[in-house]
Formats: C-alpha cells, structure tokens, sequence
C-alpha cells in the first residue's frame, strides 16, 4: 500500500502500530503497519506495487513519521 492511502487510514483510525524490519534475502528493510483487525499491510512503490525496501531504518523511520506515527518498533532479526 502506497504511502498516500496509508496515511488516510491512520487519521481514519484504522492503523494501530508500525514496525520496521528486516527484508529476507536482501541487506534493507521494510515499513509495516497493522491494522485495527489485527492485519498486516507493507509499504509499496507506487508504479510497481512492489514491496518498498529501504536502505537504512532512518528511511523507514521517516515515513512512519509522515504517515502519523510517533512511535515504531525495529526488529533487528
């Protein structure tokens, strides 16, 4: 899910936390946030829909940021 709709879904109430971790097979990481249901969504590039990978957490940090979050959870493994 793009950055845009994730951000209508936190001021509607719908996304209750925000975690970064780390992507398998790869040395980055991504943006996920879970929902009032208890559901997982990733961040997406817009074109591709392809999961966002970030090289550093401080990326992903920034957009949880944007998004509304004043609070994220890093998983390092």
């Amino acid at each position: 899910m793009n950055l845009s709709i994730t951000r209508e879904l936190f001021d509607a109430g719908i996304l209750l936390k925000a975690r970064i971790e780390p992507v398998p097979m790869s040395e980055g990481f991504s943006l996920i946030f879970t929902k009032a249901d208890g559901t997982d969504i990733s961040v997406t590039r817009v074109k591709t829909n392809d999961i966002k990978i970030y090289k550093r957490e401080v990326g992903a940090m920034s957009d949880a940021k944007k998004v509304g979050f004043q609070e994220v959870t890093i998983l390092l493994s």
